[in-house]
This record gives C-alpha cells, structure tokens and sequence, in this order.
C-alpha cells in the first residue's frame, strides 16, 4: 500500500514511529481540523480559516486574498492589521450563523465555497459594522481592549438583521445585552453553544418563539439571568481578563481625558498611544511590600496617554498631580473624577492604609459604574457562617 510506504519512508528519516488514523470520505470536518492540527508540528497550528482556504481554492476561490481585501477596510484593518486575529475568526462565523445559525467548527467546516461566496461581502459588511460600533460606542480601541472577541460574530449578525432598526431603543437593548455578556463573562464557557443561542434568542425565524427584537419581554439568557457579586473586581488583575478589559473600555466608552497638560479626550487618542497606568506605580508600592495582583488590580488602573505614563514614572499620585510638568496648570480634579478617583484621597501622603482605602474606594466607584451600565445592582457578598 502506498500509504505503509510513505509511513515507512517518514520513520526512517525522521527516526519516530508514525501513528495514523484512516480518514474516509464519510469522516466529519471536525475530525479532519483535530488531525491536520495534530500533525501539523512543523509550522503554526493550522486555524479553521485555513482549512477553509484549502477547501476553496480547487474552486478557483482565494479566501487569503480576499481576506486581505476584506483587512483594507478601515474598521477591520484598526482592529486586525495583519488578517490574523478578529477578522479571520469572526468572517467564517458570521456566515455560517448566517446560513445554518450554528458557529460550531464541525459546521463552518462544512461550508460549502458557494456559500462562502454567497454570503462573504454580507459577513465583511456586517463584521464591519460591529467593529465600528466596539470603538464608537463600547469604548475598544483596537483589540487589546476588546473584553470577548467571541461577542463580535453574534453581534455583527444581530446588527446587521433587518430587524434591528439602529433606534436608540434597539441600541440600548444592544447596550443591556453587551455589558451584561461582559461583566458575566458569558461567553467564557460553551462558547459556541452560546453563539447560537443568541443570535437564535435575538432574531428569530418562522415558526420559532418570537425573539427578542419581536417582543421586548423574551430576553436573551445573558440578559434575563445575569448577575454579578459585589467582589467581582477582587481578582481582577490580568490584562486578558474580560472583566478587567470591560472595565478600561468602559472608561474609554465615556468621555474621559488624559491627566497630561493638554487634556486630550482618550477616545480621541490614537490606541498605539494608549496605555494602562498604574495610578499608585508598582515601583513606588514595591519598597512598601505592597506586589503582584493588589498592585495590578483594575481599582489602581486606568487608561492614559504614553507620554503622560512615562512623566509620571515611579511617582506617587499625590506627588505627581500637582507637577505642572506633569498635568500642567489647569486643575486636575475634575479630570480626576472622570476615572472615578477620589480626588481627596489621591492628594494624601502615602501610607499603606491609605492605599487600601483608595483601592476600596475605587472599586465602589467603579461597581456603581458598572451597575449603571448593565442595569443592574451587584448581589452582596455574604459572609462566611462559622
């Protein structure tokens, strides 16, 4: 058999033994994405979008340069310069959530090219649009503050519906439903499942329960059962974090401006300039014991420009804040108050205590921001019974 030959011809130059599995015409896709992604150890792991690059291209259809065609747009190109993260994730699932309102892998492999070809300028299009609403509206300047990148397929579908009117109604309703699916970080778990399920719950088709955009009173499930505790900031440290992300894009969605002496508004800021700041610096804390995740926490982070970050350095807050080098001459507390700062604490003498006074009372503030955005008070915390 010619394939024991090339088994036998790979372990003899590579000295490993080969182990294969048969891969017959009934085999699903999602079975042929694991293998290819399994033998595939020389180079990058293979992505869905690859395989469907090769599905296509016996078909005279090239979806790499279409795909760059697509990452030319101004909306896709901020948030994916190179086609290699949201765009060539997110096209395939809108279309397939499209036509099947699946985003299952098994089942975007299935695409056929034709349906690729039927539905990709609807899916760049509506990929656009949520993209532009993610910096408009939500506060993501470029990818890095994007909470969930998996919200964006739904999102593009939902947007895109003819139901969905673009009125302050329907954009609130979209309001309600974002905010919440990131600060319960819906979409962490069963990721697809939940894909499809919203946009299901959202639009629905003829004969199914009416959906949300028919009747007001069927919200989504990430809407009708969200929660969130009191303590949902105590961890919160990591820059990959959805809540953390959903906390400075948040900010950015407000008009906020930089501590520097021109006082730029951040969303007018170009995101390469962006930076996350350490209100209190760790180099400043680290001699106090004070390190790692309470240094780090999103209660002493905030969104500023990079020169302004770099004048601060390794200054304490109370310090740096009447430099006029730093904020110039017109008064900082307002701006202050913008990143939900006390502006009477941060003008205090640094102690230890102080610092957990500020980092509480930073939380508060921006749990009530929080809560103003999704709707919704967070549930206490209640204590331990002994």
């Amino acid at each position: 058999m010619q394939s024991d030959f090339i088994r036998r011809f790979i372990e003899k130059i590579t000295g490993y033994q080969v182990h294969y599995e048969e891969i017959k015409k009934d085999t699903s896709s999602d079975v042929i994405c694991t293998v290819f992604e399994t033998i595939n150890t020389t180079g990058k792991r293979l992505t869905v979008f690859d395989l469907l690059v090769a599905r296509c291209y016996p078909y005279n259809m090239n979806l790499r340069e279409k795909l760059d065609v697509a990452v030319g747009r101004v909306s896709i190109k901020f948030f994916d310069p190179d086609g290699e993260g949201v765009a060539p994730v997110a096209v395939p699932r809108i279309i397939s959530l499209k036509e099947k309102e699946t985003a299952r892998r098994g089942e975007i492999l299935d695409l056929s090219p034709d349906i690729i070809e039927k539905h990709w300028d609807y899916a760049v299009d509506a990929l656009e649009q949520a993209l532009d609403l993610m910096t408009t509206r939500y506060g993501c300047f470029g990818e890095r503050f994007v909470p969930l990148i998996d919200m964006i397929a739904p999102m593009a579908v939902i947007i895109s519906s003819d139901k969905f009117k673009h009125t302050d109604f329907h954009l609130n309703m979209l309001d309600k439903w974002y905010w919440r699916s990131v600060f319960s970080q819906y979409y962490i778990s069963a990721t697809e499942t939940k894909l499809q399920r919203t946009v299901r719950q959202w639009l629905s088709r003829e004969g199914e329960k009416e959906g949300w955009l028919d009747n007001p009173n069927n919200e989504p499930e990430s809407v009708r059962d969200f929660s969130y505790r009191s303590t949902a900031l105590e961890d919160v440290s990591r820059v990959d974090n959805a809540v953390y992300r959903g906390v400075m894009s948040l900010l950015l969605s407000k008009t906020i401006r930089d501590f520097g002496p021109s006082r730029k508004e951040l969303n007018a800021v170009p995101s390469e300039e962006l930076e996350d700041h350490h209100i209190y610096p760790k180099r400043f804390l680290s001699p106090y014991g004070i390190k790692g995740e309470k240094v780090n926490n999103i209660a002493n982070r905030t969104p500023l420009t990079r020169t302004t970050n770099s004048a601060i350095g390794n200054t304490a807050p109370h310090v740096y804040i009447i430099d006029a080098k730093v904020v110039g001459s017109k008064p900082i507390e307002p701006v202050i108050s913008e990143h939900l700062i006390d502006s009477t604490l941060i003008h205090k003498a640094f102690t230890a205590e102080l610092f957990d006074q500020f980092i509480a009372d930073r939380k508060k503030k921006i749990l009530a921001a929080i809560g103003a955005a999704v709707h919704a008070e967070p549930v206490a915390e209640q204590p331990d019974i002994v």
